[in-house]
C-alpha cells in the first residue's frame, strides 16, 4: 500500500498532467507525467479506470492492486535526478504481457 504522500489525489494536478504532460501509451496503459517542482520531495503516482474501459468493479480493484504493487518499487527513486507527478490511465483491460511492459518502462524511466 502506498502511504497518501505518494498518491495523487488533487483534481488540478490530474488537469495539468492531462494538458501538460509527457505522454505516452504502452499496450493498455497511457502514461501521463511531468516533473514535479514543488518542494515535495518523492514521486507522487495517480490511476485512473473509468468504468467505460474496465466494466467491473472487482477487476478495476484488482488491476489498481496490481500497478500499485509495481510503483510501491520505485516510490522514492528518482527519473534523471527529479521526481515525477506520474498519472498511469488504463484505457482497457489490460492482459498479462501489459503488465510486463509496464515494469519494463517503470525500470527504464526510474533508472
Amino acid at each position: 500500500m502506498l502511504a497518501k504522500k505518494y498518491i495523487l489525489n488533487n483534481k488540478k494536478i490530474f488537469t495539468a498532467l492531462k494538458f501538460k504532460g509527457s505522454r505516452i501509451k504502452i499496450g493498455s496503459f497511457l502514461f501521463s507525467f511531468f516533473v514535479n517542482k514543488s518542494e515535495i520531495n518523492n514521486n507522487r503516482f495517480g490511476i485512473i479506470i473509468s468504468a467505460k474501459a474496465v466494466a467491473r468493479a472487482s477487476e478495476r480493484n484488482r488491476i489498481k492492486r496490481r500497478i500499485r504493487a509495481l510503483l510501491f518499487r520505485f516510490k522514492d527513486q528518482q527519473a534523471q535526478g527529479q521526481f515525477l507527478d506520474l498519472a498511469i490511465i488504463v484505457l482497457n483491460s489490460p492482459k498479462n504481457n501489459d503488465y510486463s511492459k509496464l515494469a519494463d518502462f517503470l525500470e527504464q524511466k526510474f533508472n
